[in-house]
C-alpha cells in the first residue's frame, strides 16, 4: 500500500474504533468525538465539551449531532492543515 492508502486506512480504523461505541456504528457522537480527541490527540486530552460542541457544529454538514466518517474526513484535514504549518 502507498503512504497515502496507509492513511486513509487509519483515519478509518480510528473512526471506527470510537464509532462503534453505541448503537449507531457509523456515526461518531459528541461523547464519542470527544473520547476519540482526547485519546487520539494528545494535546486535546483536556478538551471542554463546549469546546467540542463548536467542532460538531462546524464539521456536521448535514446537521446530524453526530459525524460520518466523510465529515470525520473534514476534521482531519483541518488537523492536517495544522501540521503542514510546523
Amino acid at each position: 500500500m502507498t503512504q497515502l492508502e496507509l492513511a486513509a486506512k487509519a483515519v478509518a480504523e480510528v473512526f471506527n474504533k470510537y464509532a462503534g461505541q453505541d448503537a449507531e456504528k457509523d456515526m461518531l457522537s459528541k461523547e464519542e468525538l470527544k473520547a476519540l480527541l482526547q485519546a487520539e490527540i494528545p494535546r486535546l486530552k483536556h478538551i471542554s465539551s463546549a469546546h467540542v460542541s463548536r467542532m460538531l457544529i462546524r464539521i456536521d454538514d448535514n446537521k446530524s449531532k453526530s459525524i460520518d466518517l466523510k465529515e470525520f474526513g473534514t476534521l482531519v484535514g483541518y488537523l492536517a492543515k495544522e501540521y503542514k504549518k510546523c
